[in-house]
């Protein structure tokens, strides 16, 4: 994930979030700038690189009226009995 300014509140919000939701933030989960999360953080991107602040890689659509949002999460496999396995996903949602 990049790290300009423009990912600050994803990234304050992305501390102690451990359920995949949208009903609020959880309990320990993080705050920007004394904002709570409304859930998982996902963040506005665009593919526009000399945007240096939205910029993602991910994002590869050439449509400026579509919105694009990364949402970032980790999958632990311990209930498979592979206790210090995780796969990380980074998903692109677009949206009109």
């Amino acid at each position: 994930m990049p790290t300009t300014s423009h990912y600050a509140a994803f990234r304050s919000w992305t501390v102690g979030d451990t359920k995949l939701d949208w009903g609020g933030a959880e309990s320990g989960q993080g705050d920007f700038e004394g904002r709570n999360a409304g859930g998982s953080p996902t963040v506005w991107t665009t593919n526009d690189q000399s945007n240096n602040n939205a910029y993602h890689a991910l994002n590869r659509s050439a449509s400026r009226s579509t919105k694009h949002y990364v949402l970032k999460f980790r999958i632990g496999l311990g209930l498979l009995h592979f206790p210090r396995v995780f796969i990380d996903f980074e998903i692109l949602h677009s949206s009109l």
